[in-house]
């Protein structure tokens, strides 16, 4: 019995001594016992760990690392730490296209020893050959990460003009992503900003959503049914989730009410949630929500231009309130900045959201922030400058003072937490759920599978200004090249017979 026992003491002694070699503590291995390992090949070198990361969409313990050389350039590899229970959904991965390349998942056995004892694990997801570069590298990432929160930006119109460019999306998407920015609503107000939209979740995976709908400041652009059938196929897409802006504009006009009424009862047909603008006319929408109460879905009301009595009626009939950085342009009383406060002792179970709206709705008065205005600001804004960091702010006015972006949110966040009594990161752990259960974004992302192993998946935003010279095709093209088809052969045809009689 006692040689059984020692037998057992060794293997338990040589099981714990591999896992302590791979970096794990103790307790980290007891942590991801259940989890199961994985290597995934001919990863493209402009990946981050953090953006394979939100492409897998997997579970919160979900571990990525990068492999890289000496040099710190990339070696296309990525080991990953996984529940055993999404081992299917990784497996999945194998074959996708990712910025171009066909990714290869393999398991730890069928990886050479040599390889594998090439790379040492540090905890910023990247896998260094030495330790030359690690500690630059760890104290630089956390010295970015104490200024940034994790947020999802609940709504951003990343298909404005102002956001053209291919190369300048790009970097506007992953300077909020590396940011903590870890999710980003695309809202569009015409079915052709929601293909816009859509064009850019399919590059940019479990990172962009959308919504599809038309805003009542678009209503020349309503075509009764055609738009609805255009609307019924955007919502399908598994990157759409939810169907809007909607609402009624204070000159309420019949088409304006027919298009409320027609995607309320879309979105009611296919359970999509609702996202109503901040316009004027709150007593016919509160009639017209009444109409489909039975089967409304979710809705979520930008409430930025809505006094605070308009705002709890609304949250009281259920619904989720979004807020930008324009409640705190002008210190109007009754307002949105009021109504956070009136609910500041119950703000865990308030349906808030909050979104940049970008490329507006700035809180400009954070670019004058500074000097002789400082004090008057700190006056103004007192209860909800309380959280607001020096170096959030200078970043904001850095990246957004002339043109809004996601990466405001953070600033939007401290704000916001000054106001309902909260620390910035208890404030973005509650907006996040809120985004989370509202959006659905987990449902989304199951769908999105099936959908992403069929496609390519591409951090090259395509053009979002219809270039009509790439369907240009002259139309007389074919018969051009017809006729000289037809001049050569009979070319060669002569040419033949003058041989033949020459013999």
């Amino acid at each position: 019995m006692t040689k059984y026992t020692t037998v057992l003491s060794n293997l338990f002694h040589l099981i714990m001594t591999d896992t302590m070699s791979d970096g794990l503590t103790s307790s980290t291995a007891d942590a991801f016992s259940s989890h199961q390992k994985f290597f995934i090949m001919n990863v493209d070198k402009s990946v981050s760990a953090q953006y394979l990361k939100g492409c897998m969409c997997l579970d919160p313990s979900l571990q990525v690392h990068i492999h890289v050389d000496r040099q710190g350039r990339s070696m296309e590899c990525a080991e990953v730490l996984v529940p055993k229970t999404l081992i299917k959904e990784v497996l999945q991965m194998d074959g996708m296209l990712l910025k171009g390349k066909m990714l290869s998942v393999k398991k730890p056995e069928t990886m050479h020893k040599a390889i594998l004892s090439r790379w040492k694990k540090n905890e910023e997801g990247v896998m260094f050959c030495g330790s030359q570069y690690s500690e630059s590298v760890e104290r630089m990432a956390k010295a970015e990460m104490k200024l940034l929160y994790h947020m999802t930006d609940a709504g951003a119109y990343l298909t404005d003009q102002n956001f053209t460019a291919k190369k300048d999306v790009d970097e506007v998407i992953n300077r909020a992503f590396l940011s903590g920015v870890e999710k980003i609503v695309v809202k569009a107000l015409t079915v052709r900003q929601a293909m816009k939209a859509q064009a850019l979740a399919d590059a940019y995976p479990g990172i962009i959503y959308f919504t599809a709908g038309v805003h009542p400041m678009k209503e020349i652009t309503w075509k009764g049914e055609t738009t609805l059938q255009g609307l019924r196929g955007l919502l399908a897409h598994p990157g759409c989730v939810a169907l809007g802006e909607i609402g009624l504009d204070k000159d309420e006009t019949v088409t304006q009410r027919d298009m409320f009424s027609s995607q309320v009862k879309l979105a009611c047909e296919m359970d999509m949630p609702l996202v109503l603008c901040d316009g004027g006319k709150s007593e016919t929408i509160h009639t017209i929500l009444t109409e489909f109460k039975d089967q409304l879905p979710p809705v979520c009301v930008k409430g930025d231009r809505l006094t605070s009595s308009a705002l709890q009626t609304f949250h009281n009939m259920g619904c989720y309130i979004s807020l930008t950085g324009y409640a705190w342009m002008t210190p109007y009383k009754a307002g949105p900045r009021d109504w956070l406060s009136s609910v500041s002792h119950d703000v865990d179970n308030t349906r808030l959201l909050l979104a940049s709206d970008s490329p507006g709705k700035f809180p400009n008065f954070l670019s004058k922030f500074t000097a002789a205005t400082r004090s008057y600001h700190a006056a103004l804004y007192k209860v909800d400058c309380l959280n607001m960091t020096e170096a959030c702010q200078q970043l904001t006015v850095k990246y957004c003072s002339k043109r809004n972006e996601p990466f405001s949110v953070h600033s939007i966040l401290e704000l916001a937490s000054g106001g309902v009594q909260r620390t910035p990161q208890q404030l973005a752990a509650i907006v996040r759920k809120n985004a989370n259960r509202f959006y659905s974004f987990a449902e989304k992302s199951e769908r999105k599978w099936s959908e992403c192993s069929k496609q390519e998946a591409t951090s090259e935003v395509v053009d979002l200004q219809t270039d009509k010279r790439r369907n240009y095709v002259s139309p007389g093209l074919s018969l051009t090249l017809a006729l000289l088809l037809v001049v050569i052969l009979l070319t060669f045809q002569h040419v033949w017979k003058l041989d033949s009689m020459s013999e």
